[in-house]
């Protein structure tokens, strides 16, 4: 588990905001913005992100938003396009 000072022993409440689910969020704060753009209450019962799948892609969906990972997602879509283009055709023949 990565370490984000998120323990028990830091904090009364650490423990309940361990990274789970597929997004692995982390933190009090991480589950109230979330909760909160999802209009859950998330805060109070951290256990339904790992539980429950319609929450955990609600999520990641969120978070895909939320932190402009799409465009890291289409950068790397890209790159990996050309990669495999040249591996396999010596260039970038075909791509748009």
């Amino acid at each position: 588990m990565v370490e984000t000072g998120n323990t028990c022993e830091n904090y009364p409440d650490g423990c309940l905001y361990k990274g789970c689910s597929p997004t692995y969020l982390i933190g009090q704060s991480n589950y109230q913005d979330a909760g909160d753009a999802l209009e859950l209450y998330l805060v109070g019962n951290p256990d339904q992100v790992a539980i429950i799948l319609e929450i955990c892609f609600r999520i990641a969906i969120w978070l895909c938003y939320s932190r402009d990972l799409n465009s890291s997602v289409d950068q790397s879509i890209v790159q990996a396009f050309r990669q495999i283009a040249a591996k396999t055709n010596g260039g970038q023949n075909d791509a748009a």
